[in-house]
């Protein structure tokens, strides 16, 4: 049949139909990878509101052993007209991953270790779900699916979420789930009751099922008598259809309790005991030690263009924040150890993440079964504390006593003793001994109740063992003056242990952005600099982007047009305009209040009150005496430490500084705001380009921007920041966009090869070939137009990348080849500094080949054609070249003198000292010396791995020589493994080679003959790249020789002949 075209999925054939709807399989078009789509029947449309339901409540996990959502729509026209009407017009749909195995009732284990291994992985996905406020409620062997390993992610998959209804809309008296699995409390006709223990009574169901054949109480009876066994009638006698661990059967009635109270509480609980039964773990005791476990496989590839129809239901994943949430796991420690109450306040400005964290630290500690989970929303009121019983119960919320007109005299101690405030603590008591409790107090600033509850939790230090996680917002603080007070008495009280969280740091966004929400370098370097580090803002832009069809699929993630603006929604602003609007009206000159301010905004987050005056003084503002101060004393802006007399302040949030320059956009007031920084900065020596091109950009200067730009994106490229150069690229397009369209510019093809240059750097979020792909494709099209104009700078500088892309192929003949014909394109442009670059490169080839004469001629054409240019960088690069070189011939006093030269004087490059570290590694295992060579290569390999840069594959292949030379084999395969991942992310065949290679040693003596093959293959690209290596080479005549030993003929004279070619090199000259 023709491919049904769905969104960016391709559909085959359709895989089941049911009562309910259909299930499809489909390829995703750009990557291959199979998944299966998901559609209700267009005769059902009462089934539209579950559907979206399991849509919402599984769009919320990320989980191995949850079905994965990958995307969801309705049906449009012209997928139902290429269907043939199959798929029904405006009919809700979800993509997730595909799963080969069936279902598990249709495959059932056959022995204890598959048994206890298909139960381990499905409590771990309800341990996971009910941590984060998911009930599954039709558990049933036909609602699990089987990934195999020839699936993305193998194993268990709990599907079929349609039942985890919010409660709120469950029926009194309507019964749901499948009969022969359902619980007790699901067949009472009072509304509520269900909880995480509902789902495990449905498991011991399923486990049931599993091990004997079928339910405890049969599958195929009436639906009446089903549901009066569940009520009634105890389990009858358990006869297995295999041996299972002694034990099993007294587990699994533990979980069949009828009484849901008495009953198994937490999913991790029963995985404990089920895991203790043979002796294969201990039972869980306590807190554990860490709150860390190993990382779940995911989706190995980003699906391109799919997930934008999730991503307002998926929550943004926490990142960084790591010493914070070790802090708080160590105070649950605390409490477990002194079953005593401790109380940690989460403080900082709106949105940098505190309610996720105090989130996380809560939904942690009940999966792994740690501690009960509480959560109480100041922003509920009165309601707050009725909710969070409820919530915890999966009862509907009963009226508590009320709260008083008018905080009693006695402040937090005399509201602790109201009835109120003591009913929610007996409840608290009552939740039984065993665990501590987290109980998240979320936005105190505006709940006394909430501070009234940690008042009565930690006054008496004995009481309960409860971490208290407070949440405040500064700036909800400075205009909630009771609570402020009443905190500071608590805080006082109860030496509450203070967390000030601040906004992410540059790699934590990009992580968020790039990984976290799918979005593409450019974008997400575009609204890194909106937000400056605050998640909430990120994600606040990101929704209005997608409410405004601003977002499209591109190679690298979502991407946004640079003409589109990242604007706030103007709902989440209107709060902050407002507070800006009372504050300006103090001043007896408002306008000039507001806008010295926006002068302000316009300089940046962070404000140099130098630059501000000069600001000020070039747009003939005179700020009113007292406005900084005002705005520090309202917690607007804060000081900041500076260097020096500098005097320098921040907006205490983005979305002040974000409502402050909306202003003077709609006032028309931005525009010159701009220029007038824009020349204030050009007047600067020392300025940072790409801060002055985003003025000269939105001041209308789009030219002189892309000049800026491009200068910026140099200068990171000569440090080899290739994240900053991808922002830089992402910012120079925005330019590019705002040129008329008519200008034929050759800056566009510089743009280009940037773009390349960072993605072989392993900028894009692109890894491996595909990024070695990606670059190809740009950098072939910007050759081809350069020829065609004319251009040879443009033509040069695109030769010498996209020799790189040969380079990392392990294409030494075209490596050469293109970098010739860029020497020739140089020469038509005059330009000392960019001919000496081509020799240089030109010698590494030699370097690489062990040809001594060859780089020697390269190296002084280098030095010759470099005088005329004063580049301190080049300079260190050529040393560097030169240090290899005298190390090649022997003379190592040479080659160390010149690598700490450029030690001493590479400054703030990082990546030049790695060089130079890598080289003095270097000479010390030319000298025997080989312990000082591992430290060596160890602290050179450190900086790379934290600059993220492809060098760090050859200095981990240099280590692992000296490592196989001592004939410490285990190591070296453990660094091996790493070396390879690196080598696959940058898409470095060549490399990758010479990592193959030296594997083969200790892939030989483990006797792995079949490991030695495969790497064999891809070891001998080697001699067609021109590699030669005398370790190398020496390590496989080692492994050949043993091979030869054990009788493995025709592999060692693979390997052999393998090292021959590798030791043949050109001698030595003098």
């Amino acid at each position: 049949m023709i491919a049904i075209p769905l969104g960016p999925f391709r559909l085959s054939g359709r895989i089941d139909q049911g009562g309910m709807g259909q299930v499809w399989h489909a390829v995703h078009a750009a990557t291959g990878l199979p998944v299966a789509i998901k559609l209700i029947r267009d005769d059902k449309p009462e089934l539209a509101e579950p559907f979206l339901d399991e849509v919402r409540a599984v769009a919320r996990l990320d989980h191995p052993n949850v079905i994965t959502v990958l995307d969801c729509g309705r049906i449009d026209a012209a997928t139902h007209t290429t269907s043939q009407g199959r798929l029904p017009l405006g009919s809700p749909w979800m993509a997730m991953e595909y799963c080969s195995g069936g279902t598990l009732g249709a495959a059932p284990p056959t022995d204890w270790a598959g048994l206890r291994a298909v139960l381990t992985e499905l409590l771990a996905a309800l341990a996971y779900s009910h941590a984060r406020g998911v009930l599954h409620r039709d558990l049933s062997p036909d609602n699990v699916l089987i990934a195999t390993d020839s699936d993305v992610r193998p194993g268990m998959k709990l599907t079929d979420f349609g039942l985890s209804t919010p409660l709120s809309r469950a029926e009194p008296g309507v019964i749901i789930g499948t009969p022969a699995y359902i619980a007790p409390e699901q067949l009472r006709s009072e509304l509520g009751g269900e909880g995480p223990w509902t789902d495990l009574y449905q498991f011991g169901c399923v486990a049931w099922a599993l091990a004997a054949g079928a339910p405890p109480f049969g599958k195929d009876r009436p639906a009446a008598v089903l549901a009066l066994a569940h009520l009634e009638v105890d389990p009858p006698s358990f006869r297995p259809n295999f041996p299972v661990a002694e034990g099993f059967e007294a587990w699994l009635r533990t979980l069949l309790v009828k009484d849901p109270k008495r009953r198994i509480q937490h999913a991790a609980d029963a995985s404990s005991t089920l895991l203790s039964l043979d002796g294969s773990r201990a039972p869980g005791v306590g807190v554990p030690v860490s709150w860390q476990t190993p990382e779940p496989a995911r989706m190995p590839a980003r699906m391109v263009g799919a997930g934008l129809g999730i991503h307002t239901l998926r929550p943004a994943p926490l990142v960084g924040r790591r010493a914070e949430r070790d802090r708080l796991w160590s105070a649950l420690r605390e409490v477990n150890a002194a079953w005593a109450p401790r109380a940690v306040l989460l403080h900082g400005p709106a949105g940098v993440g505190k309610t996720r964290l105090a989130r996380w630290i809560g939904a942690r500690a009940h999966e792994l079964g740690a501690a009960h989970l509480l959560h109480l929303n100041g922003y509920e009121g009165t309601d707050g504390f009725a909710s969070m019983i409820a919530s915890h119960e999966g009862v509907a919320p009963e009226p508590l006593p009320d709260a008083p007109d008018a905080p009693p005299a006695g402040g937090l101690a005399s509201l602790a003793a109201t009835p109120r405030v003591k009913r929610v603590r007996r409840f608290i008591e009552g939740l039984g001994t065993g665990r501590p409790i987290v109980l998240v107090l979320d936005d105190v600033h505006a709940s006394m109740d909430a501070l009234a509850l940690a008042w009565a939790l930690t006054a008496d230090p004995s009481a309960l063992p409860v971490l208290l996680v407070l949440t405040a917002r500064a700036e909800g603080l400075a205009t909630a003056p009771a609570e402020a007070q009443a905190l500071a008495a608590l805080v006082a009280q109860a030496e509450v242990l203070r967390l000030e969280l601040a906004p992410l740091l540059p790699a934590e966004e990009q992580e968020l952005l790039r990984a976290g929400m799918g979005l593409s370098p450019p974008l997400a370097h575009r609204l890194a600099q909106v937000t400056s580090g605050n998640p909430s803002m990120m994600v606040e832009i990101l929704n209005e982007l997608i409410a405004r069809g601003g977002l499209r699929p591109d190679p690298t993630g979502f991407d946004a047009p640079p003409a589109v603006p990242l604007d706030l929604p103007e709902s989440v602003l209107a709060p902050w305009s407002e507070r800006l609007a009372r504050f300006f009206e103090r001043f007896p000159q408002p306008v000039a209040a507001r806008e010295s301010v926006e002068a302000a905004a316009v300089l940046g987050e962070r404000v140099d009150e130098a630059e501000w005056a000069a600001l000020c003084t070039a747009l003939r503002l005179s700020p009113p005496p007292g406005v900084v101060e005002g705005l520090v004393r309202e917690r607007l802006v804060s000081p900041v430490d500076a260097p020096g007399d500098s005097i320098v302040w921040s907006f205490a949030h983005g979305m002040i500084r974000e409502a402050v320059l909306r202003g003077a956009r709609e006032e028309g007031r931005l525009t010159r705001l701009h220029h007038e920084a824009a020349t204030l900065l050009a007047a600067e020596v020392d300025v940072e380009p790409m801060r002055l091109a985003a003025h000269q950009l939105a001041a209308g200067s789009a030219s002189a921007a892309l000049d800026t730009t491009l200068v910026g994106i140099a200068d990171h490229a000569e440090y080899r920041r290739w994240a900053e150069v991808l922002g830089g690229v992402a910012q120079a397009s925005a330019a590019l966009a705002a040129l008329p369209s008519s200008v034929q510019d050759e800056r566009r093809l510089f743009v280009d090869v940037w773009r390349a240059q960072a993605v072989l750097g392993g900028a894009s979020g692109v890894d491996g070939v595909d990024a070695t792909a990606l670059a190809a494709r740009g950098l072939d099209r910007a050759i081809d137009e350069s020829r065609d104009r004319g251009w040879p700078e443009t033509l040069a500088a695109a030769l010498i990348v996209r020799a790189d892309v040969h380079r990392f192929a392990g294409e030494g003949a075209a490596e050469a080849q293109r970098l010739t014909e860029a020497r020739v394109a140089a020469w038509g442009v005059g330009d000392a500094r960019l001919r000496a670059t081509i020799d240089l490169r030109l010698a590494r080839i030699a370097l690489r080949k062990r040809d001594v004469e060859g780089a020697a001629g390269r190296l002084a054409e280098a030095r010759g054609g470099f005088s005329s240019a004063d580049d301190d960088y080049l300079a260190a690069e050529l040393s560097l070249a030169e240090a290899e070189l005298a190390l090649l011939t022997g003379d190592t006093p040479s080659a160390t003198r010149l690598a700490r030269e450029v030690l001493s004087c590479v400054g703030g490059s990082r990546t030049g000292a790695a060089a130079a570290l890598h080289v003095l590694a270097c000479v010390e295992r030319r000298l025997s010396r080989l312990d000082a060579a591992v430290a060596g290569y160890r602290r050179a390999l450190e900086v790379y791995e934290e600059l993220g840069d492809a060098e760090v594959v050859t200095v981990i292949a240099h280590l692992v020589m000296v490592l196989l030379d001592r004939q410490r084999l285990d190591d070296a395969a453990l660094l091996l493994a790493a070396g390879r991942r690196e080598a696959d992310r940058f898409g470095a065949l060549g490399h990758r080679a010479v990592l193959d290679a030296l594997s083969i040693e200790p892939a030989a003596r483990r006797g792995e003959i079949v490991d030695v093959e495969v790497a064999l293959v891809s070891a001998k690209r080697l001699v067609t790249w021109g590699y030669r290596d005398p370790s190398l080479a020496a390590a496989l005549s080692r492994a050949g020789v043993g091979l030869a030993g054990r009788g493995h003929i025709g592999p060692a004279r693979e390997v052999l002949t393998l090292s021959r070619a590798l030791e043949d090199a050109p001698a030595p000259s003098s």
